[in-house]
């Protein structure tokens, strides 16, 4: 008898700010932003008073505060997985024996996006929030009886199985519609227009028997 656990966990509070384009902070910093410039000077990333709806930056036509981008754009990602296995096997004489092997996977993910009302070049000028969770479970286990055995001259060898997989994904995501209603709050309520959803599920279920005999 034999088994075990995997148990994987992720969690990001923002990896928005990657790559090329308008939410990519490093490449509008090394691009866009000229070196007469300190960015430190605009650490403070809104505009004193109009915090939420303005930036504080040096340019507003085509790319965005990197402060801002950084602590504002935010994506946020939390995953869970579970790998668990086990294998038995019993003799039931000394030439027929029975086994099992059973697998079982599971996973849960979470993501937040978040974009603030006066962002310039990154999501919805007017501010979004959108939530997506997801779950997923999967388990292959099978069975085997195996038969060897020997009379003189003759051999007897074979075997008989089968095997159960099931698995299940569910999702289920939400987001603003057409901006936030109250700068810098967050939620699903906050949504100007009614909120805009959707949600899948899929799930498939394989059963099998199989076997095999030789006489020599």
């Amino acid at each position: 008898m034999e088994g075990g656990a995997i148990w994987n966990k992720r969690f990001f509070t923002n990896d928005r700010g990657s790559g090329y384009g308008g939410g990519g902070y490093i490449y509008n910093l090394i691009v866009w932003t000229g070196a007469n410039y300190d960015v430190r000077d605009f650490r403070n990333y809104w505009v004193q008073g109009q915090e939420h709806s303005k930036q504080n930056w040096l340019y507003e036509g085509y790319y965005d505060n990197p402060y801002f981008l950084a602590y504002e754009c935010t994506n946020q990602n939390d995953y869970d997985k579970l790998n668990t296995y086990g294998y038995v096997k019993y003799d039931i004489t000394p030439w027929l024996n029975i086994s099992n092997r059973t697998g079982v996977d599971f996973y849960a993910d979470r993501t937040q996006t978040k974009n603030p009302i006066g962002a310039i070049n990154v999501g919805n000028k007017n501010g979004s929030f959108a939530i997506s969770k997801g779950t997923g479970f999967s388990v292959n286990s099978d069975f085997l009886l195996s038969a060897k055995h020997t009379w003189g001259d003759f051999d007897l060898s074979g075997f008989f199985g089968g095997t159960i997989y099931y698995y299940y994904d569910d999702d289920l995501s939400a987001s603003t519609n057409n901006g936030l209603s109250v700068p810098g709050y967050y939620s699903l309520n906050a949504s100007v227009d009614p909120v805009s959803s959707s949600s899948s599920y899929r799930s498939k279920r394989v059963n099998s028997l199989y076997g095999s005999v030789s006489l020599a």
